[in-house]
């Protein structure tokens, strides 16, 4: 993990080789600190949490859209829009 030089060319490219050498240099260190089956659970819980989080992101969104369109406005906006959905459109993009 030496620093003393880079095997990539350019600031950009550069900056993401650091990124990794300090990012494998932290995993290094909790795993010093706590051992693996600790770091792995810890990764585990913060990856629900921001599941969890993501999830009550979404539902407070709905929440608010309902509120101001109404449940039926909210049914109009998300499944009657052409081109939103590739799924309810024949004229949609495919991918």
């Amino acid at each position: 993990m030496g620093a003393t030089h880079f095997l990539t060319k350019g600031l950009e490219r550069v900056k993401a080789e650091m990124s990794v050498h300090v990012l494998a240099y932290n995993f290094r260190r909790l795993i010093a600190i706590l051992g693996i089956e600790k770091m792995l659970a810890a990764i585990r819980a913060y990856a629900r949490f921001l599941t969890l989080q993501a999830l009550l992101e979404v539902v407070s969104v709905l929440v608010f859209l309902k509120s101001q369109m109404g449940l039926r406005g909210l049914e109009r906006f998300f499944i009657f829009r052409p081109g939103l959905c590739p799924y309810n459109s024949a004229s949609s993009p495919t991918f």
